[in-house]
């Protein structure tokens, strides 16, 4: 079999001799194109998408929780109604009943009876207590809603959705920018609060 190049110069050449057909010549030309400079066809896999870690997480609260002059209470016990007994919300705002809970595969199996399913508008969802915590008031925040795209071993990328809600094709720094925004609209909303 010819390579491309050299089927590109035979038919030229046949041209030139008036031996082709305007038909041969375009589909020799069509091969070339398909086939490109003749390299093998490169395997491209899915890029690897990632949730944030909890490190991630926690940097991100701590951040805008001391920004905004707030203390960080950690693994905070809230009745939340789960048949599994309380929930235990990974931040709460020192002193207040608001707290914070990155919700991932195990706290789903745990108690996926009170957590609430990702919107799929990326609207944020708050969780209420229930009995003696019928005072808290918890932030639900899915770790599979912040999930990023490594591209070529870069962390970074551009994005491509909404400011909330699915986030594929998002790159690391624009997913951790989402997270922050959640966490501040949540800290200024229970600011507001009577």
């Amino acid at each position: 079999m010819l390579h491309p190049r050299e089927v590109t110069r035979e038919v030229a050449r046949k041209v030139s001799c008036g031996k082709v057909s305007c038909l041969c010549v375009f589909l020799s030309l069509f091969w070339s194109a398909l086939v490109g400079c003749g390299g093998r066809a490169v395997e491209t896999k899915a890029p690897e998408r990632r949730t944030l870690a909890p490190s991630q997480v926690d940097a991100v609260v701590q951040d805008v929780f001391s920004d905004l002059g707030l203390t960080v209470e950690r693994s905070w016990a809230v009745d939340l109604g789960s048949a599994a007994g309380p929930v235990h919300v990974d931040y709460r705002a020192q002193g207040t009943p608001y707290g914070i809970h990155w919700i991932q595969s195990s706290d789903r199996q745990a108690h996926g009876d009170v957590l609430p399913t990702p919107d799929p508008h990326g609207q944020l969802k708050l969780m209420q207590g229930v009995r003696g915590d019928a005072q808290a008031q918890v932030l639900a925040l899915d770790a599979e809603t912040y999930r990023y795209t490594l591209d070529q071993g870069r962390s970074t990328g551009s994005a491509r959705s909404s400011s909330r809600g699915t986030t594929v094709g998002t790159g690391l720094i624009e997913v951790t920018q989402r997270l922050r925004r959640d966490v501040e609209d949540f800290v200024h909303y229970f600011q507001a609060q009577p």
